[in-house]
């Protein structure tokens, strides 16, 4: 969600900054036990983030981000809290590649391997480590540190519900953006050692199954196929499904020695009513994103309950933007099929939830955002609120005035969808192939 500081606007900055501290405060406000370090944690700087931690009392630990000038690490090193009859010691520790303004990481390998055998020293019964690297990475760590019992990951935004077990040490992930709650069940085995996940492991060799039988299955209309576009949205999906074939692990067989876990991914839907206090700080920290309020301190803000944002006004002039209104004329049909799509209902979304003005959302739920003649800020959105006809075929004036095949853009590329369907914000689901007929306007 940010982005150092070199990067951004100051507007940018600003909300981003915003936003940081809901995030730690409401994390902070949830009882979390320990924080982890991430490259977004100190993309304000390290004084920056020690002022808003020490501010909130949120429970960072890490035991390889030091301060360069003392020498000293910035947080505790690791954290013991007692769950029933268990001790259990927490560490974390950040890969040291990641660009830190001011600060640096230790090696990993070797601050965790001391951070780990000092919580061992103090006789806990579990030691939990929250890694900051990519999955691959964590993997490694978890084979060269010796008496980790679960890891916990981020950074590469992998939805890792059933454990990848490495040695004596579970690794997991939830994803990113908190879309999903990662939950972890065990059950603890008099004398146990080390992990086993037998649910997981017949849960994953079905889906390896069910993948396999898909691929033969797309293998074959591949041969078959003779229409060369419908082959190559076939091959597609395939590769798609051989990524996801790739990317199962299968848990070892159960020994009968090691505890039993299982894992669950919960996702963060609208079913899930929210926590009230959480709610309010949401809603306070948002008025702050809105025209006129950047200014106000947070206790301002919550005690505007009632604060009434400027309207979306129209600019006099959107350049070569004309709007789906023009479209619709000579393009009835085709425009009644959008009004059929969530592209229709763009902006209400971000209204709904408050995040009109958010610099970091508003542009991919309108039309013609940055570019020339298009809305620069959310207040100059206007007529061009949703994404219309010109977010995908491009301005329309010149078409409008005397139509060609060659003024518009018939076949919008995969790029123009790619632009606001990230990776990052689809989390993988979009595949073009079979999105693009949601909106393509064809029976």
């Amino acid at each position: 969600m940010l982005a150092p500081r070199a990067v951004v606007s100051a507007k940018e900055e600003q909300q981003r900054k915003i936003k940081a501290e809901l995030l730690i405060e409401a994390t902070t406000a949830m009882g979390m036990d320990a924080l982890g370090i991430g490259e977004s944690d100190v993309a304000f700087g390290l004084p920056w983030l020690r002022k808003i931690a020490r501010k909130h009392g949120a429970p960072y630990i890490s035991a390889n981000l030091r301060d360069p000038e003392t020498g000293d690490l910035v947080f505790p090193a690791s954290r013991i809290v007692t769950k029933g009859e268990y001790r259990i010691g927490l560490t974390a520790a950040t890969l040291d590649t990641l660009s830190v303004l001011e600060g640096r990481f230790d090696d990993p390998i070797a601050a965790l391997t001391s951070s780990v055998a000092e919580l061992r020293s103090q006789n806990v019964d579990f030691v939990v480590v929250l890694m900051h690297t990519n999955f691959d990475d964590a993997q490694k760590v978890a084979e060269q540190v010796e008496g980790i019992d679960l890891m916990f990951t981020g950074h590469s935004k992998r939805h890792q519900e059933d454990p990848i077990i490495v040695g004596s040490t579970a690794l997991l992930e939830a994803g990113s953006r908190s879309k999903y709650v990662g939950e972890l069940r065990l059950d603890l085995r008099p004398g146990g050692s080390g992990w086993a996940d037998p649910d997981g492991r017949a849960r994953l060799l079905g889906q390896k199954a069910q993948l396999e039988k898909q691929l033969a299955r797309y293998d074959a209309q591949i041969e078959q196929e003779t229409n060369p576009s419908a082959k190559t949205r076939i091959e597609r999906v395939r590769t798609f499904t051989t990524k996801k074939l790739e990317a199962l692990v299968i848990p070892p067989e159960d020994s009968g020695t090691g505890h039993l876990l299982r894992g669950k991914r919960i996702p963060m839907s609208r079913d899930v009513p929210d926590d009230p206090e959480i709610a309010k700080m949401v809603d306070g920290y948002l008025l702050l994103l809105g025209p006129g309020n950047s200014g106000n301190k947070l206790k301002d803000a919550l005690a505007k309950a009632t604060v009434r944002q400027p309207q979306v006004a129209a600019k006099a002039d959107y350049g070569d933007f004309v709007t789906a209104r023009a479209c619709m004329g000579c393009h009835k049909e085709q425009h009644t099929d959008w009004m059929g799509t969530p592209h229709s209902r763009a902006w209400a979304g971000l209204v709904k939830d408050q995040r009109q003005y958010d610099l970091d959302c508003w542009s991919c739920h309108v039309t013609g955002a940055n570019q020339p003649g298009g809305p620069e800020v959310p207040t100059e959105v206007g007529p061009l609120k949703n994404v219309q006809c010109e977010s995908c075929h491009g301005p329309g004036k010149a078409h409008a005035a005397a139509p060609t095949k060659e003024n518009i853009v018939l076949a919008p590329t995969e790029a123009v969808c790619l632009a606001c369907h990230t990776e990052e914000q689809t989390e993988g689901r979009f595949v073009h192939a079979e999105y693009l007929p949601k909106v393509d306007h064809k029976d």
